[in-house]
């Protein structure tokens, strides 16, 4: 099994409920979690008994020095950021870091993708799992999922579809880390599930186990409905 860190400095709400999702579904999933201060991410990693860094950050170079030191002495290879500050060199060419993004790349990188996608007109919301280079959101592309949604969306909906869309790509993030495979009649079976939910009418790669993926299910059955405005 591989062990994966994460980095961050939010609340970090896509990545337990990305864990939450996988030990419902049978699995073990406790990364190193790597903040640049006391946020809601730490606290959580904490209570959960995970191993977790503060790394102070100056710059994007001192802080992906320090931070790819670690990682190197710990001989983790895997890196998923859900971090709005810059990283760099020698992070990003010596380890395999990757990214979620709230847009169908490379349309609305940078900050509030979700806010620039509504405020564009566009009709289709989205994220991209994308490995991470030396630009703002251009490293290649693993895997995109969207949906279509009414002109009168909220933004408090647009923001729960993006949610739930990210925690999606942690899951076949993780996939992809620990090498899944699936054979062709659990494809088969597995195609039948689409549209999986609203919010991913498409998708470039499915949730390959079946547990995993029932597990989401389960999980976005049980999130709490938004409140009309």
């Amino acid at each position: 099994m591989n062990t994966i860190a994460i980095i961050g400095s939010s609340g970090g709400s896509a990545i337990q409920a990305t864990q939450s999702c996988l030990e419902k579904a049978g699995f073990s999933f406790s990364p190193i979690i790597i903040t640049d201060r006391s946020c809601g991410l730490s606290e959580w990693a904490i209570d959960k008994g995970l191993i977790h860094y503060e790394i102070s950050y100056t710059s994007p170079e001192q802080f992906s020095t320090d931070v790819n030191e670690l990682l190197q002495k710990k001989k983790i290879q895997h890196v998923l950021l859900f971090y709005t500050r810059l990283i760099a060199e020698p992070l990003i060419s010596q380890l395999q870091v990757h990214n979620i993004h709230p847009s169908i790349l490379p349309a609305f990188p940078g900050m509030d993708a979700v806010t620039q996608s509504l405020k564009a007109g566009s009709k289709l919301l989205g994220a991209t799992l994308h490995q991470v280079d030396k630009n703002l959101d251009t490293g290649s592309i693993t895997t995109q999922v969207a949906c279509s949604f009414s002109t009168d969306i909220t933004i408090q909906l647009a923001h729960r579809i993006s949610f739930i869309q990210k925690v999606w790509l942690a899951l076949i993030y993780y996939e992809n880390t620990e090498n899944f495979t699936v054979n062709e009649q659990e494809k088969k079976q597995s195609n039948n599930y689409l549209p999986i939910e609203p919010a991913i009418q498409t998708s470039s790669q499915l949730i390959k186990n079946k547990h995993i993926l029932n597990a989401y299910r389960i999980w976005i059955e049980m999130l709490e409905p938004i409140e009309e405005e």
